[in-house]
């Protein structure tokens, strides 16, 4: 990793984005990741945390495991070090951009969601309550299908948009461009040369 990250940062294109990026001053950059730490936390982590918990209890689900902590000092320290590793990586992300970064930049928190999720449902699962694990089990089933829904919807249009561009059959207008689910929406820099 180490190696890779000497290269990204010797390569052009490094100079070049830094080069294109904002420069915050130190209040400017307080500002901005403390109000990105807590758009991730109160806004984007939620839901994202109910289902890496509800997707990985069928795998802690018959662990029997006795946990040395309570399951109040437990959810403390795991939602702790969670908090931690948020708000380091936004205010890092903030520092490097100038700004709040692209989802994709996300993506390690994504990965600590999942590590520390694991932990708690390997000392905790045995202690929610079957009722908790039927609603969320129905909500998650529910939450998946709708977006399941949605890209089946939204992803047709958008390939074929895309397609046509491509083969230069119509113009790209960045206005009349098509949802595109979860994929990563083309915008103006799309060159129709």
């Amino acid at each position: 990793m180490s190696v890779s990250f000497g290269i990204a940062l010797a390569g052009d294109g490094h100079s070049k984005r830094e080069a294109a990026l904002p420069d915050l001053s130190v209040m400017d950059w307080l500002i901005h990741s403390g109000y990105f730490s807590a758009k991730i936390a109160f806004i984007h982590a939620p839901l994202r945390i109910f289902l890496v918990l509800t997707m990985l209890y069928p795998i802690f689900s018959n662990n029997s495991s006795t946990a040395k902590l309570s399951l109040v000092k437990g959810t403390l320290y795991a939602f702790m070090a969670w908090l931690f590793v948020v708000v380091m990586h936004t205010y890092f992300i903030t520092y490097v951009m100038g700004d709040y970064g692209p989802p994709r930049a996300w993506s390690f928190i994504s990965f600590v969601y999942v590590l520390i999720g694991a932990w708690w449902l390997f000392n905790y699962s045995n202690k929610i309550p079957s009722l908790v694990i039927q609603i969320s089990t129905w909500v998650s089933v529910g939450i998946i299908a709708y977006v399941v829904y949605i890209q089946a919807i939204e992803l047709p249009p958008y390939s074929s948009y895309v397609k046509k561009v491509n083969s230069k059959e119509i113009m790209f207008d960045g206005k009349e461009v098509p949802k595109a689910g979860l994929l990563h929406r083309v915008s103006q820099e799309v060159s129709t040369e």
